[in-house]
């Protein structure tokens, strides 16, 4: 069961494309013990998102919109940086 949850994990970092923000913080966590995981997440997520958003405006803007940003005054570009 437990290997079942790990691969579904797995799947889940591989289609929702953190997989680089992952690597990253498991590369913080491993040596920072106090740094739990979660934490180590918030803080690379920032940084991963302005690397990432360049090259993904639509899909940055589209989560934007679901947070509940209010777009009706800004284009695309100046959407997925309210989500960043």
């Amino acid at each position: 069961m437990l290997a079942w949850a790990s691969m579904l994990a797995g799947y889940a970092i591989d289609v929702s494309r953190v997989a680089l923000a992952h690597a990253m913080e498991h590369a913080i966590s491993t040596f920072h013990l106090k740094v739990h995981h979660g934490i180590g997440l918030a803080v690379i997520l920032s940084i991963w998102a302005e690397y990432t958003r360049p090259a993904a405006i639509e899909s940055f803007a589209e989560i934007a919109e679901l947070l509940g940003v209010e777009t009706a005054h800004l284009n695309v570009e100046e959407t997925s940086m309210k989500r960043v």
